[in-house]
């Protein structure tokens, strides 16, 4: 299995990414992430035998998901290798809490895990232009109320645990 932690957007936030992605004049080749694709990943796991889903599902049952927040989507930005994404304006301390609870989770089952520091965002398309032109939105609100374990293969999500 190959498997990352995320915030999983609800029907409307997701519909909010959606449109604001939909907004944008995009040059030929670019593609756009799929509604069903957008989310913030927290954690890339990677492979992960099946056999011990158990053990994981079960880790992060035990990661308290602290309290709600909400997160503040605001630019859009080029980054290099072609990846557009729509930034969080900050990370709010919850945030900030509920990833480093995480990281801890998972160090304990014997995942690496990065140590860029976290910069939240939803990509909203790869091979894109090195400059982009977005509307200056108000910003996106997101009232975040857990995390989820997500499942990539043959090129689809599923949600395993957890969700909005």
């Amino acid at each position: 299995m190959r498997l990352f932690v995320a915030l999983w957007p609800d029907a409307a936030v997701r519909a909010a990414i959606a449109s604001r992605r939909d907004a944008i004049a995009w040059p030929a080749g670019t593609r756009a992430t799929p509604d069903d694709k957008l989310h913030i990943t927290l954690h890339f796991i990677g492979s992960w035998p099946a056999a011990a889903l158990s053990r994981l599902t079960e880790a992060l049952a035990a990661v308290p998901p602290g309290p709600a927040f909400e997160l503040e989507l605001g630019p859009v930005a080029a980054w290099p290798n072609g990846l557009v994404v729509l930034l969080a304006r900050t990370v709010p301390p919850p945030l900030s809490d509920l990833h480093s609870r995480l990281s801890e989770a998972l160090r304990s089952l014997g995942v690496e895990i990065d140590r860029r520091r976290l910069r939240p965002h939803v990509t909203l398309a790869r091979h894109g232009p090195r400059r982009i032109e977005a509307p200056a939105w108000p910003p996106l609100r997101w009232a975040v109320q857990g995390f989820a374990l997500v499942e990539s293969a043959a090129g689809r999500y599923r949600v395993v645990a957890g969700g909005p």
